[in-house]
Order: structure tokens, then sequence, then C-alpha cells
């Protein structure tokens, strides 16, 4: 099996193309990177910045490049021994234009060899056989009284044009619908002749778009129904990726379907110009146990493959799942809860609880905001798994009104919002044992917040644990609706919880990250080193990553946040003071506050964590933060939303923080006085978490231009495009001035802590080193090391080994504890020593200043 000793993120788009990539492959072998981990390459919509919104997988997409421009870059990493693991897309593609598949649907309908493709109920009763598309800003009707939609060709297709949006009219229809004209004389297969006909064509056309009466019947004898885009809120005839109606998923479960979507992916594993895979997404689909099954058949048993599966409430990734692993959540969580000084964090809960007055259970809170999205965004998902329920004959309904169809969908929704992960995976009845007790806690908390509902959830639970079910049909239903039950949570949760409480709930928001928890409160130096013999033991080829696309905040902003719990008591004497100065920029907004403590909070907390450590980036700062703080309240959902935005608000907050931050506010040069003092210790932070990745069990993941500091936000901030230039030429200088004069170095490289060219350099002879000895990290015993002395809180220390050579990993933690580190003098730890196995060597090399001791 292909094993990469190192994996670095590339987010390909129009702006990184493979041209531009090509041009970097010298700085990523000098760098050390040993697997470049692309993003999506295929077909997309174009200008996508992503491509997680594919409209083709069985070809590149052209925004990127080309067949021979892909080939010569695997042809030029293979010389350097660079492999190449690709993410793809098997849960969804794109609702446009360009996805052929999706148009031969509309165009045809049942008719379509595609009819069975997309997960499309044709048989939802608001729709009438026919695939919606919520599009519209207004009603139909409306939108064509105000000429926005009208009738055209493109190529010798006819279509319907709506803003930037075609959609494809059935020439059967067209024909019916003008009687008394022949289309077919006036349809010639050929191009060509088609435009010599286009003059009486338009005509036609014209006498279309002149009538809106004929206008609306046209479009309503189509395969589809034109509605407005909020529509989905409440009915919904096809599966969306969460909440976003722009992307259509896709029936992976059927092997025909499977089969097309990996054609190509199977051509570039069968040829090896490809080694492994990475999974988006898996918990939409069906049943991911018997797609990884089918994947892994499909790609043989020497691709790497891991998956995009955020664990959760100390959830293990499935010992069934033919994988390596996960893409690393798991172990950014691991590092971020230990970087955090768990015996203040009382201190932060309470603080917060008494300046915003929440004093609700994380737990409630959590729930309540997925009931929001649940009523608000994803009804018609909720209906839908309803009618699959009535569909299958589960129950009877009384005529004491006690369970009816709508008591019956609230539990439903109920029994969905107390699932405490992403899904459950038992894809058979009964359930295994693990999910039925799941299931029993589920429907247990259900009951405990709702017991109107007791006697519907205690349906459902008799349904998906009575094992005295006889009925073969009986059982294949229960297991369908199980599945599509499961396919609900996930959404419920990443919107819930990920894209709703994220921004809401701010205790301490270095936790509020992917894979991470808002309630997370940290763990011990033990709890780690268990986690991490765990993770050796079960996974120890799985990602370690530390910054994705779509993390909340960059890696070193995350660990320099993590300051603020152990300088807890500074912090909220800090921030008292500011609430106190700054009371004067703040607007009063239908009789409130704007912004509100726990926005005000929210804003403190983030300028901490992103603040430049250089002048060069302070102009783009503004900026930033602007385009930030909008996502942020509309995330939130209490004072903004995406569906309706206040903008006037959005306003106000973003003047509040121009306001803060002008260097003539007295704020200002309080926060500067404050950030520098955690700053140094925040670095120390980022160094020990770099550290941590790439000597932990785990195949340490870089996320593209996360060799420099990662002061970045949430998407599109951590999407811009990277300076590998910059980062060459650094690199390059840095090895040359090593190579010259090792001490000398050393000490320049000591003397500025703000330095990136720190950063660079750790990552650079972290990776050097595990490239010399990756057996030993991938597959080495890691064993614990034992620190005695007055600063044994302070150090967390294990070694890796093969038992022919040992490494010690020795990371410092909890710095502002320590003496002298803010003044570049060597730290005294005053009899702190490490306890070592007994069968270690004597002998050792202090790495990178290679001076060689020896210990007994």
């Amino acid at each position: 099996m292909y094993i990469p000793s190192s994996t670095y993120r590339i987010q390909f788009n129009k702006d990184y193309t493979f041209k531009k990539f090509i041009d970097n492959i010298e700085y990523f072998t000098l760098l050390g990177i040993n697997t470049i981990y692309a993003s999506p390459i295929f077909k997309a919509v174009p200008g996508s910045n992503h491509g997680y919104d594919v409209v083709d997988p069985n070809c590149i997409n052209p925004e990127i490049g080309t067949e021979t421009e892909f080939d010569q870059i695997i042809t030029t990493l293979k010389t350097k021994n660079i492999g190449w693991i690709q993410d793809i897309v098997p849960n969804h593609t794109a609702f446009h234009e360009e996805n052929t598949w999706l148009m031969d649907v509309l165009k045809f309908g049942k008719h379509s060899k595609f009819y069975n493709f997309f997960d499309i109920d044709f048989s939802h009763p608001h729709f009438g056989e026919k695939l919606m598309i919520p599009i519209l800003n207004k009603t139909l009707e409306t939108t064509i009284l105000q000429n926005e939609i009208y009738v055209t060709c493109k190529q010798k297709d006819f279509i319907f044009k709506y803003l930037d949006h075609t959609f494809p009219i059935n020439n059967e229809t067209l024909t019916q619908f003008i009687s008394d004209i022949n289309l077919s004389l006036i349809l010639p297969a050929d191009t060509k002749d088609f435009e010599c006909q286009k003059t009486i064509i338009l005509q036609i056309l014209d006498s279309i778009n002149q009538n809106t009466s004929k206008l609306f019947e046209l479009l309503k004898i189509q395969n589809y129904i034109l509605c407005q885009w909020e529509e989905t809120d409440k009915h919904l005839n096809y599966r969306r990726f969460f909440t976003v109606n722009s992307l259509i998923c896709i029936k992976m479960e059927n092997e025909e379907v499977f089969m097309i979507c990996h054609n190509y992916i199977n051509h570039l594993i069968k040829n090896r110009k490809i080694n492994g895979l990475r999974i988006d997404h898996i918990d939409g689909l069906k049943d991911p146990t018997q797609y990884l099954n089918r994947l892994r058949k499909f790609t043989g048993k020497d691709t790497y493959i891991v998956s995009e599966k955020i664990l959760q409430n100390k959830e293990e990734l499935k010992k069934n799942w033919p994988i390596q692993g996960t893409t690393g959540y798991d172990f950014l969580a691991q590092v971020n809860n230990l970087l955090t000084f768990k015996k203040n964090y009382y201190k932060l809960n309470k603080y917060y609880q008494d300046i915003t007055g929440t004093v609700k259970h994380p737990s409630e809170i959590s729930y309540q905001k997925k009931k929001l999205i649940l009523n608000q965004n994803l009804q018609g998902d909720l209906d839908n798994l309803y009618r699959q329920f009535d569909n299958a004959g589960f129950v009877t309904y009384g005529i004491d009104g006690e369970i009816t169809p709508e008591i019956i969908k609230e539990a439903i929704g109920e029994f969905i919002l107390a699932c405490p992960c992403y899904r459950l995976y038992s894809n058979t009845f009964p359930l295994s044992h693990e999910d039925e007790n799941i299931v029993k806690s589920m429907i247990h908390q259900a009951i405990a917040r709702n017991p109107l509902l007791k006697k519907a959830l205690e349906i459902l639970q008799s349904i998906f644990l009575d094992h005295n079910i006889l009925s073969v049909n009986k059982k294949e239903e229960i297991i369908k609706f199980f599945l599509r039950c499961m396919q609900f949570t996930g959404p419920i949760m990443a919107k819930g919880i990920e894209d709703t409480i994220m921004f809401d709930y701010n205790i301490f928001i270095a936790h509020n990250e992917v894979g991470d928890s808002t309630s997370s409160s940290g763990i011990s130096i033990m709890d780690f080193h268990e986690a991490m013999k765990i993770r050796q033991k079960n996974t120890p080829m799985t990602m370690n990553a530390t910054a994705t696309h779509d993390t909340k905040r960059g890696e070193d902003a995350r660990a320099r946040l993590n300051v603020l719990s152990e300088v807890a008591d500074e912090w909220i004497i800090q921030t008292d003071h500011w609430f106190k100065i700054n009371k004067i920029f703040k607007t009063q907004f239908e009789s409130k506050d704007a912004p509100n403590t726990n926005e005000e909070y929210f804003i403190y907390q983030t300028l901490i964590g992103i603040y430049p450590l250089n002048n060069n980036d302070l102009q783009n700062l503004p900026i930033r933060i602007n385009k930030y703080i909008v996502k942020a309240l509309r995330e939130a959902k209490i004072n903004s939303n995406w569906n309706h935005p206040n903008e006037v608000y959005e306003k106000i907050i973003i003047e509040f923080i121009r306001k803060i931050i002008a260097p003539e506010s007295s704020f200002f040069s309080s926060f500067l006085i404050f950030l520098q003092k955690i700053v140094p210790f925040g670095i120390a932070n980022s160094l020990t978490q770099l550290l941590l990745k790439t000597t932990c069990p785990g195949i340490p993941d870089f996320y593209q231009g996360t060799e420099l500091w990662d002061l970045t936000l949430v998407d599109p901030d951590n999407r811009n495009l990277v300076d590998y230039k910059l980062r060459n030429q650094m690199l390059k200088f840095l090895i040359q001035e090593h190579e010259e004069n090792p001490s000398i170095f050393y000490k320049n490289l000591y003397s500025n802590l703000l330095n990136e060219q720190l950063k660079m350099w750790y990552t650079y002879i972290l990776l050097k080193e595990r490239n010399q000895n990756s057996e030993i990290f991938i597959s080495g015993q890691y064993i614990p090391l034992t620190v005695i002395g007055k600063y044994k809180k302070n150090i967390l220390a294990f070694a890796r080994t093969d038992l022919k050579i040992w490494y010690v990993i020795i990371a410092p933690l909890y710095t502002t504890y320590l003496k002298n580190l803010t003044n570049n003098k060597e730290i005294d730890w005053q009899q702190t020593y490490l306890i070592l196995p007994d069968n270690a060597p004597e002998k050792w090399h202090l790495y990178p200043e290679e001076k060689t001791f020896y210990c007994k």
C-alpha cells in the first residue's frame, strides 16, 4: 500500500492552475513534502474557487488545466518520489446547466437515461412528478410578468433563460405548443443549417416571449418546476448538500451510478497517476459502509484512502471501514484541547455567563440551535422523512387524536435532533448492539425534552429495536427509513453546530472549530497520551490536520487564542476595561446595544487571534475583518442571517470595529500592549502544535501556505492565493545560512520570535527528519514518558521507536508559567527531568543543533 510520509493540501481553481503548480514543484520538493493532497480537479461550475460543485467527475476542469498538463505534473512528481492523493466528491454534483446528466433529466424527464441517477423524489405530491428548480427570487408568475424569463436558442437547442441560468426545453413540448407549425421542419440536425433557419426560429420564439400566457403554459408542460429558492425550506423533492440548493445529491448506493461516477478515478488509479483518495462528506451517503467496501474493491488494496469524517463525543472511526483513517479533524481537536489550560476554563465559563446571562447547559443550547435549523430550513426534508414513514405503514392512526401525522412527524424530528454525532451506520436490521444503545439513549433524551411526544417516540423505538418483526419486507422498510434518517442527522449537526452555534456561543472561540466542541474545556497530558496510543493502535496512517479549507480560523490564530486560558484572570480584567471604554462607540438599534455583549466579546477574541505579526499584513486587516464579521453575524442567526440579511445592523458592527481599531482609540493602545504580552506564548503553542503534528501517530497534513504564520479566518479568507515564490526564496536563504554557520543561524533565528522564518525552518527540519525515518513515525511505538520536577506539568514528552532507533519528543506547554520566554534567555527548568524507559539508549543527539550527550 502507498503510505504518505506527509501531505500538502493544494486548492486548485481558475487562479491557481496546473501551470502555476508546475512552477512550484521545486519548492515542494525542497520543503520535503512527500505527497500532494489535491482539492477536486474535475470539471466544476465555471469560476468555482473550491471544486466541490462538480458538474462532470469524468474530466479535468478546463479552468485548472488539461490532461496533458496533469500527466506532466505526475511524471515530474514521480521523479522526485512525490505521490498524489485526490479529493473526490461522491455525494453530490452541481445544479447547473453544465451538468449534462442533470440537464438530460430536465429535458427528457422519465425518458432520460439518468432519470434514477439523482436522489430525486418524483412521487412528491407537491410537484407532480417533476423536479423542482428553486432558483427564482420571486414567484414564477411575477418573474414572467416582469419579463425576466424568456425562450431563446443556444447552438441548436431551445432553452429558457433566467438571469445567468438556462434550462432546456423538451422539443416535443414546443412542437405541441406551437400546433400550427411543424417544428421538425425547421429543426435540422446540422448546426450550420440550423443557423440558416435561425431568423424564422427567433420570430417564433419572440411570439412566445411577447405572450406571458403562452410562456407560462410552455413552462408548465416541462419536466421541471421553476420556483422561489425559499420554497425548499418547506417543500423539497431532491436531496441537497446540507441546505445548499445549488448542490443536488446522487444515488451513489446504485452500483451503476457508482461505476459511472468513478470511471475517471479508475483510470487514474489503474494507470498509477494517483496514489490515494480523500472522500468528501462520507456521512451524506445512504450507506457509507457499502460505499467504502465497494470503493476498496474497485481501487485495490494498494490505494491509500481517508475520509472526511468528523468524530464527536469520543466517537471512534468504524473498525470495519476498509480505509486508513480520517482527514484529521480529530487530531486538531485533541491538540487544541491539550493547549488549553484546563485548570482555568471554569473562570472563562463563569465570566461568559456573568457578562451575557447565558446559564443554559451547552447541550441544551446545541439542541436549540439544531432545532432552529430544522424549523427554519429543513422542514421540507422532515416532511419527506414522514412521508416515507407513512408509506411504509409503520403505524395505524387512531381516532382519539393521540397519534396523528403531525405528532409522528414532530417525533421523528425530535429523534433526529437527539443524535449525539453526525450519524449512525447500521445497514441491516436488527441494528448493531452499539447503535441500538445509542437509539435508546436518543429516544430517552427526546422524551425527556418532549413528554407529550412520549407515545409517538415509543412507537419509533419499537420500530427500530423490536427484534420480533418477522416480515422481511417490514425489515427492509425499517432499514431504509433508518438510513434516510441518518442522512438527515448530518445536515442538522453541521448547520446547527458548525454554522450556527460556533458563531454565537463564545465562551472560548478557540474551541469553536470543526471537530472540536464549543463546550470543550481542555484535556490533561495523560488524556492526550491515551488518545495517541489509541491512534497508533487503530489508525496509525490517519491524517494529522491542524488547518483545512473548512476550519473556522487559522492554526496559529487558535494557538494564540489558547494562551488566554493560561492568563484568564488578566484577560477578564482587560475585557472588562474594554467593555467600559468602548461604550462610546456603541449604537442603539431597536432599543438595544449594537453590538451586544456576546458579539463584542466575540470581536475581542477574534482580534486577539488574527492580529498580524508584521506590518505588511496590517493594511488588509480592515477588509478581512469586515467580510468576516458579516459572515459571522449571518451564521449566528441572531441579528442577521443569510436568508434575510440585516445590512443596517451589519454596517453598525463594522463601524464599531473601525472605531475601536483606529490608531487614536484608547482601546487600540491597550489592546496592543496586551497582545504583545501573549504573542510569544502563542508562538510557543504554534511550534508545539507543529512538533506534535509531525511526530505523533498519523500522517502530518499541511494546508497550503501554513508553513508560515497562519492567522487566517474561515473561508474565503483561508483560500487566498499563496505566495510560493516568497516561500521558495525564504527556504533557500535559510538553508544557505544554516550551512554557512549553524550556531549564528540559530542565534539569529531565535532573536526575533515574530519572524515567520522560524515556523518555515522547523517545518523543513521536521519533515527532513521524518522523511529519513518515516517507518518509525508511521509504525513505531508511541511511548509516553514520565516527567518529574518543578515544571513537570509544562512538558509533554514521548518516544517513537522501533527499538533500533529512538526519538524523544519534548514539547513545552502552558509557557506563560515559565520564566524568561519573552526576553530571549534560556529557561531555567529547575531540576525538571524525563524518565526514560529501561531499554532506552544512553547516547543521544540533540536535534536540530546536533549536540551529543548521555542519559542514564
